[in-house]
């Protein structure tokens, strides 16, 4: 969690900063650990959680390693990284890498976000989409220093996934009539909507929320008359804001966790007692059973697959793929059997 910083408001605390960085990404490039480079114990660490969570949302050790080599020369021994002129140039080329899109650090809103935040991570925390709807919707994105949205709800991310309802509730617990809301909320629902399948299949991480959509949509023509109800739609939105809350609290060590300058609020109430219901939307089913099925082909690939593990996936794509075809039978008006 650790930000070795390129800039700061005292410049050579940037600098010392910056030079810690530097000799890290070195040690970490030219050390050995059990005969092989460190830098590729590294990646077994973070390629295995970029297929689980996604990318660092901070710069990293490769990106680094390339600007060293750019500035002081390939296999530059430590001696000659004490050159202030070229530590200078380090910064400055370093400063053109893309910054942090998530708000991860405290920082005064007063503070430039990403003069104060880019740096270097040794393992970055990564980049999740609802973290970034997050970012987009609470202060200074949204609100007043005088009257700010310090905290964001859950709901804002199924709203900018598009559920009419989800943006209903929170109308009327009057989170859209924070200064600018509604114009952000219409930006994330145009970045969601630009989102490719392969964006949204990219990780589990963004594919667990892919498995939303059937979740979110009016049900058309052909569904039971239940479905078409208000409560109903009121129900879907508690299951997904279920499993997001699991999606969350999984990836917690990961995942960017968002801030928001000067936030903070009340605790949470207590949740209510959970009720189950098996209902028909053989697309999400389908969807899980994808799902799962990803999980266990990208963990066999990469060695990381016990037999525990595999067992219990294949279980799971075995239930999802039975709840599927209960759901398609239902939808049909045929009778399950016993």
């Amino acid at each position: 969690r650790m930000t070795f910083r390129l800039t700061t408001s005292d410049p050579e605390v940037g600098r010392a900063e910056t030079r810690a960085a530097i000799l890290l990404v070195q040690a970490l490039r030219h050390a050995t650990a059990g005969g092989r480079p460190a830098v590729d114990l590294w990646l077994d660490l973070y390629n295995p959680t970029v297929f689980f969570v996604g990318r660092s949302d901070d710069l990293t050790v490769l990106q680094y390693g390339g600007v060293i080599d750019t500035v002081y020369g390939e296999n530059v021994p430590v001696t000659d990284l004490v050159d202030e002129t070229k530590l200078d140039a380090f910064i400055s080329l370093a400063d053109q890498l893309p910054p942090p899109k998530i708000l991860g650090m405290v920082i005064m809103d007063t503070d430039d976000v990403e003069a104060t935040t880019k740096g270097l991570r040794f393992m970055g925390q990564r980049f999740v989409p609802d973290a970034y709807i997050f970012r987009q919707l609470i202060y200074r994105n949204v609100g007043t220093r005088e009257h700010r949205r310090g905290l964001p709800k859950g709901l804002d991310i199924f709203a900018a996934m598009g559920s009419e309802r989800a943006y209903e509730i929170l109308d009327g617990m009057g989170e859209t009539t924070y200064v600018n809301y509604p114009e952000q909320m219409a930006k994330t629902q145009q970045w969601l909507s630009s989102l490719s399948v392969e964006d949204w299949t990219e990780t589990l991480y963004n594919t667990w929320l892919y498995t939303f959509h059937p979740l979110l949509e009016v049900p058309g023509e052909g569904y039971p008359t239940f479905m078409h109800s208000p409560a109903w739609t009121d129900k879907q939105l508690n299951t997904v804001l279920g499993s997001w809350a699991e999606l969350k609290h999984d990836t917690i060590l990961y995942a960017k966790q968002v801030y928001a300058e000067l936030g903070g609020g009340p605790p949470p109430p207590p949740p209510l007692p959970p009720r189950g219901y098996v209902e028909p939307v053989p697309h999400f089913y389908a969807r899980l059973a994808a799902l799962t099925a990803m999980t266990q082909e990208g963990l066999a690939d990469r060695g990381m697959l016990t037999e525990q593990d595999a067992d219990s996936l294949q279980h799971l794509e075995d239930l999802a793929h039975a709840l599927q075809t209960m759901a398609e039978k239902e939808l049909r008006g045929e009778a399950l059997t016993d």
